[in-house]
Formats: structure tokens, sequence, C-alpha cells
């Protein structure tokens, strides 16, 4: 009988879910340095969003011209 074992280098794509998932975000709590971290976090996340929104826009863009282009 053999037993097969995997060795995981990085973490799988459920377990990355399940640690965003569980992290804490940052609050609006008193303290310069907390509201300082909070508004880096949001800032953040707004620039990342508007990120991929464009590089999505930019992939569909491409996606038609080249449909159009094979027509």
């Amino acid at each position: 009988m053999s037993t097969l074992t995997t060795h995981h280098d990085r973490p799988s794509l459920r377990e990355a879910v399940r640690w965003y998932r569980e992290a804490p975000a940052p609050r609006w709590e008193d303290g310069a340095g907390k509201k300082a971290t909070f508004a880096g976090y949001l800032g953040g996340n707004v620039v990342a969003w508007i990120a991929v929104g464009l590089l999505g826009a930019m992939g569909l863009n491409a996606l038609v011209e080249a449909l159009a282009a094979a027509l």
C-alpha cells in the first residue's frame, strides 16, 4: 500500500478567501494613527477597485476588437 502526500507551497484559493474574510478591517476610532490607517485602507481599496475596473474594461475592449477583426 502506498500513500500519496502533497506539499503545498502556497495556500489554496479557499484558504486565501477565508483569511481575507476573517481579517479585521481597520475602524474609524479615536487616535490619529488609527484614523490614518483607516483612511489608507479605504483609499487603497478605492484605488484597487478602480484599477480592477479599468483592467476589466481594457480586456473587454480588446476582446471586442479581436472579435470585430475576426468577422
